[in-house]
């Protein structure tokens, strides 16, 4: 393992109405983090924003010093570091459980089955997808100001209830 951690390598901030709701949202991204092949200080930090006096506010410049438990920590089952080091160590040294065991001159070649590549399947859509489509666009069209801008534009008034709006086209 590195003896060494770059404390810069990611910064986090966490933000909530409250100290101690804003220590739980830093917490919990400290505790998503994967960072691999070097140490951190992720521990350390998850300690702090978890004592109970960093979430009353009422730390002092002393309060690492005077606190020796916030460098205690709790060992990670860290699964994936192990698994990069045991691939990382058979690269490297050989895997000594089939070292000694003769390899194979060739290999049998793998079946590939035949596919077809034609033309790819047109989209399937319904009648009412194809209504909604151009209904779409005809009112996009028509609410278009004369620059192309369409955010700008007043919506239309809703219709009382009881009066129904003249559809489009009928006189």
């Amino acid at each position: 393992m590195v003896p060494f951690y770059d404390s810069l390598l990611v910064k986090l901030t966490a933000w909530d109405n409250t100290l101690p709701a804003a220590s739980r949202r830093a917490d919990r991204a400290l505790r998503e983090f994967r960072i691999r092949g070097v140490k951190t200080n992720i521990p350390f930090l998850e300690n702090v924003v978890n004592h109970p006096q960093f979430q009353a506010g009422e730390t002092t410049t002393g309060f690492l010093a005077e606190r020796p438990e916030l460098f205690h920590f709790v060992r990670r089952r860290d699964r994936a570091t192990r698994l990069l080091r045991y691939v990382g160590d058979v690269i490297i040294n050989g895997n000594p459980h089939v070292a000694g065991k003769p390899r194979p001159e060739t290999f049998e070649t793998p079946f590939m089955p035949k596919v077809h590549h034609g033309e790819a399947a047109p989209a399937v859509r319904g009648p009412s997808s194809r209504a909604r489509s151009e209904k779409i666009r005809r009112v996009g069209a028509r609410r278009k100001a004369p620059d192309g801008d369409r955010h700008h534009l007043p919506r239309r008034a809703p219709v009382a209830a009881g009066h129904a709006r003249p559809h489009r086209g009928s006189a």
